[in-house]
């Protein structure tokens, strides 16, 4: 830590390191918002240019490690900005001791000079100017005083923005990390809450094809399929139970979130179970969103869940007693693996 805080260029001027880490946190914010239009480019790109697509996924990841990094050394100066705030203040408190000093000596001079004669009120004049100029430095101090305070309130909002931005960073790497070792982890609450829902029947559907089904989304179905089903919280797994959706719209990737689809005909005890289901996985940071199709609209309204026979909106409709579970790419984690492949 100590090599790390020597090579840092500007790390000895409490003016030098208040711009840079303000130059830090301006950096920080315009890589997330180029991270942002490289990964929503790189959705729209990738159905018609997957090469394409890939390259500016790759870019937007760099701009997102750029993020973390600027985030990371620009804390790094927010403490040595306050080390530098802390040294400043003690070195004025240490002036104002002194100071304080000097005008006591000042009025016992005074005192002292009452009772001599002339020679003596010449003294006296001289320790009232002495008091004065100790006056007027104390003065000086009360107001850099003030200053130092208002810029140690600066530097706590500086701090509180910095520490939430860092707790927001934090939750998107969770979020975007492999779904299945977290459920995985949670796999004996998660069961013991799906539990009171026992006979409900479910239907994992892949967004996409096995020929370009991801390893962490077939790890994350299967433990659905699994946690789910009789030897787990004893759901009733459909005939089917594993579907494929190659008609899947890379419309569905803006969400960032798999959905747990049941019919408008459907019960209110089907609609529960649904419900539970997403927000249980939402409280693992599994991004999930409840959603009501209706098949019977689906034949006059355009709707994104009913494209093709393999559909999760045609197969909740044509049986509204189970719910049908939408698993969607992970938005970081399955662009990392294709760049691998």
């Amino acid at each position: 830590m100590i090599n790390l805080a020597v090579s840092l260029p500007w790390w000895d001027s409490l003016d030098s390191v208040r711009k840079v880490h303000s130059d830090l946190e301006a950096a920080s914010i315009v890589c997330f918002a180029l991270l942002v239009a490289f990964d929503s480019a790189a959705h729209i790109l990738d159905k018609n240019k997957p090469d394409m697509a890939r390259l500016v996924a790759g870019t937007g990841l760099v701009f997102f490690w750029l993020a973390v990094a600027a985030e990371i050394v620009g804390y790094k100066y927010g403490q040595r900005n306050d080390e530098l705030s802390g040294e400043q203040i003690s070195s004025l408190d240490a002036k104002a001791s002194d100071a304080a000093q000097k005008a006591a000596k000042a009025v016992t001079d005074s005192g002292d000079a009452e009772t001599k004669s002339g020679a003596a009120l010449v003294k006296a004049g001289r320790a009232q100017d002495s008091a004065g100029a100790a006056h007027t430095e104390n003065e000086v101090i009360k107001k850099n005083n003030e200053a130092i305070a208002k810029e140690q309130e600066s530097l706590t909002v500086r701090l509180a923005t910095a520490s939430s931005k860092l707790g927001e960073i934090e939750h998107k790497v969770r979020v975007q990390s492999p779904r299945g070792p977290r459920l995985e982890a949670a796999k004996a609450k998660f069961i013991e809450v799906m539990k009171p829902f026992a006979g409900q029947l479910y239907t994992v559907v892949d967004c996409g094809d096995s020929a370009n089904r991801p390893a962490e989304s077939l790890r994350f179905e299967n433990d659905l399929v699994i946690f789910l089903g009789p030897e787990g919280a004893g759901w009733k797994p459909s005939s089917n139970v594993y579907r494929e959706w190659p008609q899947c719209s890379s419309w569905f990737f803006m969400f960032g979130s798999n959905f747990v689809i049941f019919d408008s005909t459907a019960s209110k005890e089907v609609e529960k179970s649904a419900v539970a289901l997403a927000e249980t996985l939402n409280a693992l940071e599994i991004n999930t969103m409840p959603n009501q199709t209706d098949l019977k609209r689906s034949k006059l309204i355009s709707n994104s869940f009913f494209m093709g026979t393999d559909s999760p909106g045609l197969i909740a409709g044509t049986d509204p007693t189970g719910v049908v579970i939408l698993v969607l790419p992970n938005p970081m984690f399955d662009e990392m693996e294709n760049n691998h492949k």
